[in-house]
């Protein structure tokens, strides 16, 4: 006998199943306020699901596609948990065993991503690679803000950021080329006249002090490296930068500088 507050779909026609699926999920992952909802409801298919009332868990597995307004996520198994005020306030939502999320401007891959739907954002972790146009970054972790449009590298890990080149559609990668060196955290990628533009901040000691800087680099479609320096001093503490590309030979890098126990935000105007 099945256990209480347990409920399980699976077998049967796959349009059907699909469709049930995709009706069951509007439903139980609606957002809180039902006008959002209306307007951005999360769809998910997947071969089969099981709701667990008791633990306040639905799991999806087998072929799992999740959609929401300009995102779609792919993963064998979706996990999605909710509170005491039942499916509509979802506390966390967990894609795993190998997972691939597309937006308009990128895709990326990762062991496992975590959906936060009230912060709007999306964290993938473990090889992450981030795919733009024909070029690849990668690095440990990876927060993507749905409603800033931005990504950002949150931890470099032990091999920092890294590059490859794909001539192939991301069908293979060439080997991967260190970027920064293996204490670089807050990476951030943008496009800048067809070129990709890579920032991250850099840990060093100098000395007995701990100290950071910003590196940039720029690499072609080919893979090829016309820019790389670092835009800070090797003597102050810059953090979390943020680029955007001015035109098709500047970009601004935003960042914060610690100077004196005291936070500023910084700027500078790169050519490239």
């Amino acid at each position: 006998p099945r256990p209480a507050g347990r409920r399980s779909v699976a077998g049967g026609c796959t349009m059907m199943r699909r469709l049930a699926l995709s009706a069951a999920l509007l439903l139980a992952l609606a957002l809180p306020a039902s006008a959002a909802a209306e307007k951005d409801p999360v769809n998910i298919t997947a071969d089969q699901f099981v709701v667990d009332d008791t633990s306040r868990v639905a799991t999806f597995t087998g072929g799992v596609v999740v959609k929401r307004k300009k995102l779609t996520v792919w993963a064998p198994k979706v996990v999605v948990e909710y509170g005491e005020a039942g499916p509509s306030s979802i506390k966390s939502f967990v894609a795993s065993g190998g997972v691939r999320i597309k937006t308009e401007d990128q895709d990326a891959t990762g062991d496992r991503a975590v959906y936060d739907p009230l912060a709007e954002t999306l964290r993938i972790t473990g090889n992450v690679m981030v795919i733009n146009a024909s070029s690849t970054v990668g690095s440990g972790d990876l927060v993507i803000d749905l409603n800033a449009n931005t990504t950002v590298f949150t931890g470099g890990g032990n091999g920092g950021v890294y590059y490859c080149y794909s001539g192939n559609d991301g069908k293979s990668f060439s080997e991967r080329e260190q970027v920064s060196g293996i204490a670089s955290r807050h990476c951030q990628i943008a496009s800048v006249n067809n070129d990709i533009a890579i920032v991250w901040n850099e840990n060093f000691s100098r000395g007995n002090t701990s100290c950071s800087r910003i590196g940039i680099e720029i690499r072609n479609a080919k893979g090829n490296e016309p820019v790389k320096k670092f835009i800070t001093s090797d003597k102050g503490n810059a953090t979390f930068p943020v680029i955007k590309a001015i035109d098709k030979n500047s970009a601004l890098v935003a960042y914060t500088e610690s100077i004196k126990d005291k936070d500023f935000v910084m700027y500078k105007l790169v050519k490239l």
